[in-house]
């Protein structure tokens, strides 16, 4: 019984080298489709935590560059520190003293005043800040509208002791100059004596104002500056009466 020869085997080809990201893509775990719900609730407390970080901030600087619509607070109000109450009519015009403290002060009563404002002279404990003025000006006819002030001629402390130049305007049509004493005058000061005033006569020609007091003195004022120009005691008592004649070359005075 003959034997069969078998056929020949066909040669297979050689595998094909894999593709360059396939080795990789099979090493790879499958990639995951969507994040756990952990993770999405730790995301959402950085971020809100970063929000409130970041809101705080933004709301300090906010308060700072701020500025309040509503009413001032009482603690930050105004409160007067002087109070100038010897006008008997309403106040028109102020201006300040070049390099001084104080005030010129025009008002319808046709008066102006100066007024000290570091050192106020307070006639009584009671007005602690009422403050008298130290001059009046009177020589306008009506209400005193506008004032001015410049600076004295020999500089706001001179030997004259001045504090400068006033100039006021008012209703009588008049512009009228004054020259401001100096600021540490007394008020009350000018008249002299301590005692009681007894008698007031005005000279006829000349302008001068003659006073008896109960110091037993009498003195002779000018109605310009409002200073003693000459005093005397004549009388061992108070005086308490005087006259002059109508030349005003005699004085005639009486005591008790």
């Amino acid at each position: 019984m003959a034997a069969e020869r078998a056929p020949p085997a066909r040669a297979q080809p050689p595998p094909s080298p894999p593709a360059p990201g396939a080795a990789a893509a099979a090493a790879e775990p499958p990639a995951r489709t969507g994040l756990s719900l952990p993770g999405i609730l730790h995301f959402i407390q950085h971020e809100w935590a970063r929000f409130e970080a970041e809101k705080g901030r933004w709301e300090a600087e906010r308060a700072e560059l701020q500025v309040p619509d509503g009413p001032v607070s009482p603690k930050r109000s105004w409160s007067p520190r002087l109070t100038l109450r010897s006008h008997y009519d309403a106040v028109r015009a102020l201006a300040f003293v070049p390099c001084h403290p104080a005030l010129v002060t025009a008002s319808e009563d046709a008066t102006l005043k100066l007024w000290n404002l570091q050192k106020p002279l307070v006639p009584k404990k009671s007005a602690a800040l009422d403050v008298e003025p130290v001059y009046a000006f009177r020589g306008h006819r009506g209400p005193v509208l506008a004032v001015a002030v410049a600076a004295g001629d020999s500089g706001d402390s001179g030997a004259s002791g001045g504090s400068g130049l006033c100039c006021s305007a008012g209703v009588d049509a008049r512009i009228r100059c004054w020259r401001l004493p100096a600021l540490d005058s007394d008020p009350y000061d000018g008249y002299g004596g301590s005692g009681q005033v007894n008698q007031v006569v005005t000279h006829p020609s000349q302008p001068l104002t003659i006073t008896a007091s109960d110091d037993r003195g009498i003195r002779y004022l000018d109605n310009r500056t409002g200073k003693v120009v000459h005093s005397m005691v004549a009388h061992l008592d108070a005086v308490t009466c005087l006259a002059l004649d109508p030349s005003g070359a005699f004085l005639l005075s009486g005591s008790e």
